[in-house]
């Protein structure tokens, strides 16, 4: 794993213009990229967030741009997050067994809201371990929910994860309003990471500041961008969209 001044050293060296560091259950990585570079103009918008790994539930939510860490609560406060989840199972509990993940995703949203941030739904086709990272049922009522900012379309879950949320982003936005979508590389380290570069947004802000940024995402002036992988690869695919390169892997 690189260290956070490392990781942001390096997206700045490829010319990214802003990135969002998100630790799990952690907001102060951009915090400390920002003190580690305050004597260096490296010309890189660092925005504030963080990755909620919820106990309880199998959903990854990104908090971006709030001003405290959700996370700290079931981490530091956990009698706490325990009884507002109760409470909160409450308003689902007709719902059978999909009130315990309902319940935490909403939970989470509220949160990050009054932290000042966008609620963003991930990767939901991350395979962890033999499944889904969420399964089908539950993720299709939290896209169309209204209780989140932003859809996070493309990743590093590979060609078959990418692909199916799209076709679900598609089934949905075919009913009714549409989420903002973003791309984001989820790479948890820059060196030897195949999604290093290959999946990120691009966005037509106003200024390169964080607040503008984020704006423009919830304005829906985003796009997620994949980049296609080399050839030679296990998967023989190709996205229309993608921009061919020869060093981008999975």
């Amino acid at each position: 794993k690189d260290d956070p001044d490392e990781t942001a050293a390096n997206y700045r060296r490829l010319g990214f213009d802003y990135l969002a560091l998100t630790d799990h259950d952690r907001i102060y990585a951009a915090g400390e990229v920002r003190r580690a570079f305050k004597s260096v103009p490296i010309d890189l918008t660092l925005i504030d967030g963080e990755e909620l790994e919820m106990p309880g539930s199998p959903f990854h939510i990104v908090n971006l741009g709030g001003k405290t860490s959700v996370g700290r609560i079931y981490r530091f406060e956990p009698e706490r997050y325990r009884a507002e989840i109760r409470e909160t199972e409450e308003a689902f509990k007709d719902a059978g067994p999909m009130k315990y993940y309902l319940a935490r995703a909403k939970w989470a949203s509220d949160r990050i809201h009054e932290s000042g941030g966008a609620a963003v739904l991930v990767h939901p086709f991350w395979i962890h371990g033999d499944t889904y990272n969420h399964d089908i049922p539950t993720f299709v009522k939290l896209l169309s929910s209204g209780w989140f900012d932003i859809y996070e379309v493309a990743d590093d879950m590979q060609t078959h994860g990418n692909n199916l949320g799209n076709a679900f982003y598609s089934d949905i936005a075919a009913e009714g309003p549409i989420l903002p979508v973003i791309g984001s590389s989820d790479a948890h380290n820059t060196l030897d990471n195949p999604s290093f570069n290959c999946v990120y947004s691009v966005v037509l802000a106003e200024d390169n500041t964080q607040k503008s940024i984020i704006n423009a995402m919830l304005a829906s002036r985003s796009a997620a961008v994949e980049r296609a992988p080399k050839q030679g690869f296990e998967w023989s695919y190709r996205r229309v969209f993608a921009i061919p390169t020869p060093d981008c892997t999975y």
